[in-house]
């Protein structure tokens, strides 16, 4: 455990790096006063006067892109290995980006805090705003550093890396301290360092470098950088108990920068389902782990607020149903994580979990979406279709979003396909209420019989329009929770699909004229199939990642003795209560199908406290992989570069009437 701080750093505040000396991720330092102690080296800028600490050597602490300009708006000009020397251009970062020369002569620009100064220089430092009482002047934690190998004496440890900014087209104001509205993190999560988030617990490092120089300090505040400001930034609600770490023998040399393979699948066993490890067994796929760390996932401040109050305010009744502790009734409107605390020994942990999903994907808000449904084979595309979608949300939503909610609903959604001639116009429409013993009203209009016509809820764990993605897979799981019985598995570290660029929070959500904002870019070929040369399977997320993340594993039983699957299994982040596998069993016990969603990452809207926040990607993967039948289905792509993707828009109701079922499937 690490040890307490021993005071906050100022902005500003001058201190000397104390020979370089560098420990899994802090600097030794030394104050003005005569104190020396350890600070979390991302939160240290060097000087921006004078000529420190160029020609001197960068050591970079993960793999990170080499760009041509100081900015994310041209595309990467390859990445650079953490194992490839650097060496300083110029002694101060431009817009958060450090000016290098490689090894082999080429210049290019890295982002600052994915690398630290090594070798004796008189480079000074300057701490960034610290969130109040964060940990920014610490003791590292009594973990005895490996074994040293001869090496020279600038070698440092690998430490995990910060993220690099959000495309923007205005640099934000400079560093201010928080102001009393920036978003705090809520009581149960662990504190987080402004800009890059210290560990935990620092992991066991490499010797740390021996280097007797003595920096001089002339420290300066740090130059304001295009980045959404973390000062401003609420961590995820999550619960008090420390993260689980891997299981003996899990993580292996599975760390930030490296590939998931055929060669290294071994190192994730007990990190993925069985069925899907065997694709990196087999070499069908290849991904690279990234950084997704703890306190990655920004909220709005009304948001942690609402699961302060739910943590001590609501609890579920027999049925599973989230209710009120003092009056055992339903909340007239549910907004923030309900469950914020959960104890694997409550019989009602698991639905609580599975509440928490819910809530987490509807504060994203209401949607409007045109996208494809490719389905595939082995060997490729069988076949693609078009699809456009709305989804209302009748809970979880900030307070200008909600709307009248008469019926007492809890969601609508609609789909009508788009493509190709024979299935145009289908449509299937979707009620879902919030009395728990009221089933869900479903309809469906078929062209060819000219009418609309009510079907089962049971219809619901169907594939629909004769793919493998079902009406409750939704956003991850979409089943009603009281239609289930719930029991918690186990709680584990696990690697889940991540967008790189999300997880970065480099992705800048657009605002739409019309209200929302568009939360997908339009860019293109992130499949397997889209990828020259590729041998894996064509379903592939070849441009994603994998991230490390704690994980909540689930089981749910279904009621309706009629639903096609006898039992399903989730795994749903532990911190950001972000679904990622949907494992489906047949009633006789047998393994069918998983649906495997990439992750959910909230982008600011903006540098204000009070800015939105919502999840935005540069890439949509939601696969329903079939393993009876050796197929899959893959949701969420842009139909068109210009098609919509669009969250908390505002949706007209009149769209989920039965009774215009007919007209809007014309």
């Amino acid at each position: 455990m690490a040890r307490a701080p021993l005071r906050v750093l100022a902005r500003g505040e001058h201190v000397e790096l104390v020979g370089l000396e560098f420990e899994s991720g802090y600097y030794k330092v030394r104050t003005a006063r005569g104190e020396e102690g350890w600070a979390w080296a991302r939160n240290l800028n060097l000087a921006t006067g004078g000529t420190a600490g160029v020609g001197k050597t960068l050591k970079l602490l993960s793999s990170t892109n080499l760009r041509s300009s100081p900015s994310t708006q041209e595309a990467p000009v390859r990445l650079v290995q953490a194992s490839e020397p650097l060496k300083l251009l110029e002694p101060a970062p431009q817009g958060g980006y450090y000016h290098v020369q490689t090894a082999n002569g080429q210049q290019g620009w890295i982002w600052a805090r994915s690398a630290v100064l090594v070798g004796p220089s008189t480079a000074t430092a300057a701490p960034v705003a610290p969130v109040p009482a964060a940990p920014v002047l610490a003791a590292p934690a009594p973990v005895a550093p490996a074994p040293a190998a001869p090496a020279p004496a600038a070698q440092v440890a690998a430490a995990a890396p910060a993220s690099e900014p959000p495309p923007a087209p205005r640099a934000p104001e400079p560093p201010k301290p928080a102001p009393p509205t920036a978003r705090p993190a809520p009581p149960t999560a662990a504190p987080t360092a402004p800009v890059a988030a210290e560990p935990i617990e620092p992991a066991p490092a490499a010797a740390p470098a021996a280097a007797p120089a003595v920096a001089t300090a002339t420290a300066q505040p740090a130059p304001a950088t295009p980045t959404t400001e973390p000062e401003v930034s609420a961590p995820a609600p999550v619960a008090p108990a420390a993260a689980p770490r891997a299981r003996s023998g899990a993580s292996g040399g599975l760390q930030v920068g490296d590939v998931l393979d055929k060669s290294s699948a071994d190192l994730a066993k007990g990190m993925l389902p069985e069925e899907l490890l065997r694709h990196y067994e087999q070499g069908e796929y290849v991904n690279r782990i990234v950084s997704y760390p703890l306190g990655g996932q920004i909220w709005e401040q009304s948001f942690v607020d609402a699961t302060k109050h739910n943590a001590q305010t609501l609890t579920v009744n027999d049925r599973g149903t989230i209710v009120d502790r003092t009056t055992g009734q339903q909340p007239a409107y549910i907004y923030g994580i309900p469950f914020p605390d959960i104890d694997p020994k409550d019989p009602q942990a698991g639905v609580k979990i599975v509440w928490n999903q819910f809530l987490a994907v509807w504060y994203g808000g209401s949607a409007h979406t045109n996208t494809k449904l490719i389905m595939f084979n082995r060997k490729g595309v069988e076949r693609e279709l078009g699809a456009e979608g709305w989804f209302k949300f009748y809970d979880g939503e900030p307070t200008k979003y909600r709307t009248d909610n008469p019926q007492d609903l809890q969601s609508q959604t609609l789909a009508l396909a788009l493509s190709p001639s024979d299935l145009q116009g289908t449509a299937a429409l979707g009620w879902r209420y919030r009395d728990p013993n009221k089933r869900d009203s479903q309809w469906a209009f078929i062209p060819a019989l000219r009418r609309g016509r009510a079907v089962s809820p049971a219809n619901r764990s169907d594939g629909y329009l004769g793919s493998d993605i079902s009406a409750d897979d939704g956003y991850f799981f979409d089943g009603k929770p009281e239609d289930f019985e719930w029991r918690v598995v186990e709680q584990r570290e696990g690697l889940r699909i991540v967008d790189p660029d999300s997880a970065a929070h480099q992705v800048k959500p657009r605002q739409v004229a019309s209200g929302g904002w568009e939360v997908l870019t339009n860019r293109q070929g992130y499949y397997g199939y889209q990828t020259d040369g590729w041998q894996g399977l064509p379903w592939a997320p070849t441009e994603a990642g994998l991230a490390r993340r704690p994980i909540w594993i689930i089981e749910g039983k279904p009621r309706d003795k009629y639903y096609l699957y006898g039992r399903v299994v989730l795994w749903i982040d532990a911190e950001t209560w972000d679904g990622s596998y949907h494992q489906k069993f047949a009633w006789s016990g047998e393994h069918v199908l998983t649906y495997h969603v990439i992750a959910r990452i909230n982008q600011a809207t903006g540098p204000r406290p009070d800015d939105e926040t919502v999840p935005a990607s540069t890439q949509a993967w939601a696969l329903a992989e079939n393993f009876k039948m050796h197929r899959a289905t893959l949701a969420g792509a842009k139909l068109t570069p210009k098609s919509p993707f669009d969250r908390r828009v505002p949706v007209d109701t009149a769209l989920f009437d039965a009774g215009q079922l007919t007209r809007m499937g014309k």
